[in-house]
């Protein structure tokens, strides 16, 4: 059985909320994860909230610091000029900001949709190999194979040339000493 959460949602959902909340809002997101880290006493889904806080966290410092440094570079320009808004590097200093901004926003959705399709579904825990510790296997029933080595070719007579004697490497047609046809 799934375990929910105090909203009444699936691990899986509730990240895939929190992601969108992020394209939202980062209030909605933040609320989200707090909640979830202080309220939610299951440690499956507070380590999904854990995890989307961290991508939260990085999408929203990409976000606000691509944005004061683009807003920065805008206000010097309008400092030092007056007709600053037909600046070419002014007007693409704001599209390179939405630019970001989208693709921070996107980055959300993707992640929600990822999580809604159930791309980060625990996985079952795997025994492990310490590096003095051998795999359990039984090697008493491993299957025999046959092994042949491979088989020696005869030795063949050197070619010799008829007319002079000489001997003619194979796949020569004529004799390399007189030229007769072989």
């Amino acid at each position: 059985m799934k375990k929910v959460s105090k909203l009444g949602l699936s691990a899986g959902l509730l990240t895939a909320l929190i992601y969108l909340g992020g394209a939202a809002s980062t209030f909605v997101a933040v609320g989200l994860i707090v909640f979830t880290l202080v309220y939610e006493e299951d440690e499956e889904i507070k380590a999904a909230a854990k995890k989307a806080a961290v991508l939260v966290a990085i999408l929203m410092l990409v976000s606000v610091g691509s944005n004061t440094l683009l807003d920065f570079l805008q206000d010097s320009i309008r400092t030092f000029q007056e007709d600053y808004y037909d600046n070419g590097f002014y007007k693409f200093l704001g599209f390179f900001n939405g630019l970001i901004q989208t693709g921070v926003n996107g980055a959300f959705f993707v992640l929600a949709l990822i999580q809604l399709l159930g791309g980060s579904q625990p996985k079952a825990a795997q025994p492990q190999v310490g590096y003095n510790q051998m795999p359990q296997q039984n090697y008493a029933q491993a299957p025999q194979q046959n092994y042949q080595a491979p088989q020696m070719q005869a030795a063949t007579q050197p070619r010799v040339c008829p007319n002079c004697g000489n001997q003619v490497p194979d796949g020569v047609a004529f004799c390399t000493n007189c030229g007769t046809k072989i």
